[in-house]
């Protein structure tokens, strides 16, 4: 058995590789989508049926009033807190946001946002 923040790293750090991908997609100029499995509802008959649809997930980094671009880390649909009061990572000027997101990824397995991990799946969780 593993403890628990292990299993939120692991979660973290796969949503960071798809936000990689979604880097290096705008870099290259094309859109990033994945492929996922839902179910729909047959219109004849009623029924549940498992069907195929693309996604689009949204990027986690944007671009403020000043032209800075600014990044965001989410666990599941909550932000993290990085700091008191502070969701949000400025990019150093010159930096790619791919390159931004690796030095994140490394923070994360090091164990740096552990108790924002902790703190933020504490409270979506549905025991409290």
């Amino acid at each position: 058995q593993q403890p628990a923040i292990v299993g939120k790293r692991d979660k973290l750090l796969a949503a960071i590789a798809e936000q990689v991908e979604i880097a290096d997609a705008r870099t290259n100029g094309d859109q990033y989508c994945k492929t996922v499995n839902r179910k729909a509802r047959d219109r004849d008959t009623g029924e549940l049926k498992p069907v195929q649809t693309l996604s689009y997930p949204k990027a986690w980094w944007w671009t403020g009033d000043d032209g800075k671009t600014y990044l965001s880390l989410r666990y599941g649909k909550r932000l993290l807190e990085l700091g008191a009061g502070n969701f949000a990572i400025q990019a150093p000027d010159g930096i790619a946001i791919a390159d931004l997101l690796q030095q994140v990824k490394a923070a994360v397995m090091a164990g740096e946002f552990d108790e924002a991990l902790s703190k933020v799946a504490r409270f979506g969780s549905r025991s409290h």
